[in-house]
């Protein structure tokens, strides 16, 4: 009867740690003040991780930052061509994107990574390429960027781009003059708006290695945090199952 519940309170704890409720965190960050530049992005993560004790909740208050200010600009991804793809977008200057709001995976990724080691947590930037059902064919495609967090003495993984759901779509004009309008409007505006109707994709907050490396391969083999190392050969393996 004992082992019985045990195994029952094991149950509920792991359903516990599973079904973590951020929704107030999320709702925090929308209170968070204009960001235009590297200063006022400071104070902006400042604010926004004083009421918390934990990494686990700074992170994810500022992944909701981004989520609720950041459209990712599909206009710019859309009009590249493939090889300017595979080089991490390099048209793409990573000061703009506190300037319009609007960036690519390589922008989001760094500004992520930015704010988290402004609040003193530990993460850097990954490189590589990502997607379900890559093939040797395809995956040279799918290039793409992430950010490795440390938490506590846990090595995990965000990936703020994926995080992003919902939204008005608000950043992809078709044309090349309308989405140039839409630059210079927000260059001229007081940090953008935040769009509150968006969610973050929790699937993609704090990931397990184990799990990250299913769809996330990256350029460098360390940023793999597993043993042993995943080839690339294997990797796509992986996909095609």
């Amino acid at each position: 009867m004992r082992k019985l519940f045990l195994f029952l309170v094991s149950i509920i704890l792991s359903c516990t740690v599973w079904a973590v409720d951020y929704s107030q965190i999320d709702k925090f960050a929308l209170t968070a003040p204009p960001v235009t530049s590297k200063s006022t992005l400071r104070k902006a993560v400042a604010y926004m991780t004083k009421p918390y004790k934990t990494d686990e909740e700074k992170a994810r208050v500022l992944l909701a930052w981004i989520v609720y200010n950041i459209d990712y600009d599909y206009f710019l991804y859309e009009n590249q061509t493939q090889a300017e793809k595979r080089h991490v977008d390099r048209s793409v200057k990573d000061s703009d994107i506190l300037k319009t709001h609007m960036g690519v995976c390589r922008n989001i990724a760094r500004l992520y990574v930015d704010m988290l080691q402004f609040a003193d947590i530990k993460a850097g930037y990954v490189g590589g390429y990502a997607g379900e059902g890559l093939t040797e064919k395809t995956y040279e495609d799918y290039k793409h960027a992430w950010v490795y967090v440390k938490i506590g003495k846990k090595d995990l993984f965000v990936d703020p781009t994926w995080a992003i759901t919902g939204g008005k779509e608000r950043s992809t004009p078709q044309k090349r003059s309308q989405y140039r309008a839409e630059l210079k409007a927000r260059k001229k505006s007081k940090g953008g708006e935040a769009d509150s109707s968006k969610k973050v994709d929790s699937k993609w907050f704090l990931v397990t290695p184990e799990e990250m490396i299913k769809t996330h391969f990256p350029d460098n083999s360390q940023d793999q945090f597993v043993s042993p190392k995943i080839s690339l050969n294997n990797f796509l393996k992986g996909q095609s199952k």
